[in-house]
């Protein structure tokens, strides 16, 4: 095989007193730089936001794992690829958990926005958030509180502002549909 020495390489080991760490260690500062400039590109490309078919731009990986590992933890189940995209465009979302089964499903081509809103859904779904509530007044608040929780950590998890606008919208959306159906109770009480 060419550039392969057998005989350099066994000289090499002695010469570090045939300690293969200490070789390791001697060949690492040599290409130390080619070396670092790899995991560097390795790093950025696994936390690259990639864009989908819409334009947004997709969770990266480390960031999934990140959003769901305490969901995984507490006995979730996430269902993904094409079983995922079968139920989730009858529903017309990208990600969509289920109240009190303890699942969800999410798009592989999902953003940030849509786990997390859905594994904080999960979460109000754990701590029964709302529960006082009756079962449509329950969904709402949970959406109002789901969505100012995804406004106030819009920055942290570097959330496009486009992402933003649109949970902006969704918020009024639903605290509209809140006043409406708070309203359509005081008249049915009069």
């Amino acid at each position: 095989m060419e550039g392969y020495d057998p005989d350099a390489y066994l000289k090499a080991y002695r010469d570090a007193g045939s300690d293969v760490n200490e070789l390791r260690r001697i060949h690492y500062a040599e290409n130390r730089e080619r070396i670092n400039a790899q995991k560097r590109a390795a790093y950025a490309e696994q936390h690259r936001r990639k864009t989908g078919e819409q334009g947004q731009e997709i969770i990266d990986k480390p960031t999934y794992n990140k959003l769901t590992k305490d969901f995984l933890k507490h006995g979730g189940l996430i269902i993904r690829g094409e079983e995922a995209v079968k139920h989730l465009e009858k529903q017309g979302a990208y990600a969509s958990y289920f109240m009190g089964g303890n699942f969800a499903f999410i798009r592989d081509d999902a953003t940030v926005s849509d786990v997390l809103e859905e594994m904080y859904h999960a979460l109000q779904d754990r701590k029964n958030m709302f529960a006082e509530y009756s079962q449509e007044e329950m969904l709402i608040r949970r959406e109002i509180d789901a969505q100012k929780y995804l406004i106030s950590v819009a920055e942290r998890y570097k959330i496009p502002i486009e992402e933003t606008n649109i949970t902006k919208q969704n918020l009024a959306n639903y605290e509209e549909r809140l006043k409406e159906r708070l309203n359509g109770k005081e008249g049915q009480k009069e």
